[in-house]
């Protein structure tokens, strides 16, 4: 992210610590919070009528884990 970026958001950034497991926001409801991972690995899973899981894409600290970030749009 350049840096002209970075310090625009940098008022609005909260440290968030997370293991393993921990869901960060399902399909079909509004998105409250946007991720920047810096030392994780974010795993987008889609649970399938069998009850399977499906990993259905990775985001790391080059990225973002929301799927729309404007306001009342669902993901």
């Amino acid at each position: 992210m350049p840096p002209i970026v970075l310090d625009r958001l940098k008022p609005h950034l909260t440290l968030v610590r997370l293991v393993r497991g921990d869901e960060l926001f399902r399909a079909r409801e509004p998105l409250q919070v946007v991720h920047f991972p810096e030392t994780a690995v974010v795993s987008f899973v889609s649970r399938l009528k069998s009850g399977e899981t499906l990993d259905v894409g990775l985001v790391g600290r080059d990225g973002l884990a929301a799927t729309a970030v404007f306001p009342g749009i669902t993901t």
